[in-house]
């Protein structure tokens, strides 16, 4: 029996002490070794994105659009099984030209379709605008996984109708 086996890792955990991008790097060829079918690089920026924006963390910066594309196209240059970046990407211009010009195979989207869970229809129609999510991780509660931002704004909206 084969089926593919992919792994999601973290590029850096962004804190002195924490994962560096040399050892996710040495991880990524280990397990490109041990037969893993493909990579999709994250970083461990939860709920602080936006003030990460610009800063350098082990000689890659965090990328408005993409805050860990740099780190991704490092770890698709280093190894031979397809890899895939998430976190950050809410604009599909900037998506196609991040595949465009580099090694990376795909895209993973989460918060931008919890805030609009039609946005893959969208852009097929061509209608081109970027994700609405603000990127604020308020996604994540209690009662589950949900955008809080508009949800709130949308139900306003439907009541003053």
């Amino acid at each position: 029996m084969h089926f593919p086996i992919w792994i999601k890792i973290t590029c850096s955990d962004f804190f002195e002490g924490g994962l560096t991008f040399a050892e996710s790097l040495d991880i990524c060829r280990r397990l490109q070794q041990s037969g893993i079918d493909a990579i999709e690089v994250s970083g461990n920026i939860h709920g602080k994105a936006q003030q990460e924006i610009g800063l350098e963390w082990d000689g890659h910066v965090i990328r408005d659009g993409g805050y860990f594309l740099d780190y991704a196209k490092d770890i698709a240059n280093a190894v031979r099984v397809p890899v895939y970046v998430t976190g950050g990407f809410k604009d599909p211009r900037q998506m196609e030209t991040a595949l465009k010009t580099s090694k990376l195979a795909g895209i993973g989207l989460s918060r931008p379709l919890l805030s609009e869970p039609d946005l893959v229809h969208r852009w097929n129609q061509g209608k081109l605008q970027p994700a609405r999510c603000v990127h604020c991780s308020k996604c994540r509660t209690p009662e589950g996984n949900y955008c809080t931002v508009f949800a709130a704004r949308d139900a306003k909206k439907g009541a003053n109708k």
